[in-house]
């Protein structure tokens, strides 16, 4: 029976070799590492103190969650609530300062009211139609997709309202 240290890779060799018996013919020849190394039992010893003095194993400082750090490095690369890159969800680029402006002096539904209309998710028909909530997308009065852009400045339903604003 093998006595040494690494004896589970002896065992796994062992194990594998068994599972081609009688396939192919395999010779193996053992060469341990360090033989005729000058002072090797100093560096062996060298090696037990160092792995000693550090118990803890270098999983236990590595994070647990790597987007976690890069949501925290970021965070602390740009500041507090700052976005600078358009997103595919919120594809725009904001100024945090004037947001929190607005937060403070408007009424809260119309903050939530201008945040939709920021993130796309107002119900218009083209939001509806990806939450599978209306069956076509298109603005009602003139076929054309119904985003936010087009409700706000092309959508000819609203035209009159627009200019009396202007």
């Amino acid at each position: 029976m093998l006595k040494t240290k690494d004896q589970h890779l002896c065992l796994n060799i062992y194990r594998t070799l068994s599972a081609l018996q009688g396939r192919k013919e395999l010779t193996l020849y053992w060469c341990p590492g360090h033989s005729n190394v000058l002072k090797i039992k100093e560096v062996d010893k060298l090696a037990k103190q160092e792995a000693d003095s550090h118990p803890a194993s270098i999983q236990d400082s590595l994070p647990q969650r790597l987007s976690r750090v890069c949501q925290n490095t970021k965070q602390k690369a740009l500041g507090q609530n700052q976005i600078v890159e358009p997103t595919k969800r919120y594809p725009f680029k904001t100024d945090p300062g004037s947001m929190h402006e607005v937060r403070a002096t408007w009424d809260r539904g119309i903050v939530n009211l201008l945040f939709q209309l920021r993130s796309g998710n107002v119900p218009l028909n083209m939001y509806l139609f990806r939450i599978k909530r209306s069956a076509i997308p298109l603005c009602q009065y003139c076929k054309r997709p119904e985003t936010v852009a087009h409700f706000l400045v092309f959508s000819p339903n609203y035209r009159q309202q627009k200019t009396k604003m202007h």
